[in-house]
């Protein structure tokens, strides 16, 4: 089905539904693998942790009802969107190739420190790439075509306001139908607990330009072995 929004943005706006899976978990934690086909949570140490409202140990926010909070290990959650089966016509993203932000709200404990990756992917393939980006050690941000990545720490006793962060794909390469978003957060002083960043309100918006124009199909000159290969053992 398709959601062109009249007024001129884009799509609606997608929002990952993985909050049921820590509803359902025991004191809402997420501890060891979690695998679907949209979803990879990874809860290592203590495990992953949904709070209500805007989290233990750091100040509230009007837009945060609640949030998801990292251990003393490094611990993941891997979001896998089909964008065609989200709504996303596949010659839109081949001949118009829309702007696609992933936007979310991080924070952390004003206690202790903490260090939170985020990443994000277009690929060809469903769940492509998942070890390739978790495996990343880079300490540098990575600004590419089809692959951009932020670190953000936080010291400790430092600000503990929520703030926005965002990825934002504009010039990527035509065949683009999946899209992968990693948050891989551990806090800094090895504690037992809850003590690492914070994320919440994760969505993904694709922004239709105010003036579309049919672009040629644009190559990837990013193609790698994965690509035709991927989740290879």
């Amino acid at each position: 089905m398709k959601r062109i929004v009249l007024s001129g943005r884009g799509y609606s706006p997608i929002t990952p539904l993985f909050v049921s899976h820590f509803e359902k978990a025991r004191d809402h934690t997420v501890k060891g693998v979690l695998r679907s086909s949209d979803i990879l949570i990874r809860g290592n140490a203590n495990g992953i942790k949904m709070e209500i409202g805007g989290g233990e140990g750091c100040e509230s926010h009007p837009d945060v009802s609640k949030c998801f909070a990292f251990s003393f290990a490094p611990s993941i959650i891997g979001i896998f969107i089909d964008l065609v089966h989200s709504g996303i016509d596949a010659w839109v993203l081949d001949h118009v190739r829309p702007k696609i932000r992933i936007s979310q709200k991080v924070n952390h404990r004003r206690d202790c420190s903490a260090r939170l990756l985020f990443a994000a992917q277009l690929n060809y393939n469903k769940m492509q790439w998942t070890q390739e980006i978790g495996m990343r050690q880079t300490p540098e941000n990575i600004n590419q075509k089809r692959f951009k990545l932020i670190h953000k720490s936080w010291e400790q006793w430092t600000e503990s306001n929520w703030e926005d962060v965002f990825i934002e794909f504009g010039d990527y390469p035509s065949g683009m139908r999946h899209l992968t978003i990693l948050n891989v957060g551990e806090d800094g002083m090895f504690w037992s607990g809850f003590y690492g960043p914070k994320i919440a309100n994760i969505e993904v918006q694709v922004i239709m330009p105010e003036t579309t124009v049919l672009r040629s199909f644009e190559e990837d000159t990013e193609r790698c072995h994965e690509d035709d290969h991927p989740n290879e053992e």
